[in-house]
């Protein structure tokens, strides 16, 4: 399994969660390439783990608890909180 990839930078991330959210795909994985020199594999673990809007579960839509990384007490998904 690749790794996912910690970009720092907030605006960074806001732009790659507003990309994520309108389900781009092929638009994220450039640019998060561009952001963090990441590999292909990299960058799609991290788009895959991205909770979606609202700190919802990526895999299963079911509200998230706080932090930044996110196992979902449902079905124990890890999930990247990044807006």
């Amino acid at each position: 399994m690749a790794d996912v990839v910690a970009v720092e930078d907030y605006a960074d991330r806001r732009e790659l969660f507003d990309i994520h959210t309108a389900d781009q795909f092929l638009r994220f994985v450039p640019r998060i390439r561009e952001i963090s020199g990441c590999g292909i594999g990299e960058a799609k673990a991290t788009y895959l783990h991205l909770a979606g809007a609202g700190r919802k579960c990526h895999r299963c839509s079911t509200p998230l608890g706080l932090g930044e990384i996110v196992d979902c007490s449902k079905c124990e998904s890890l999930n990247l909180v990044w807006e």
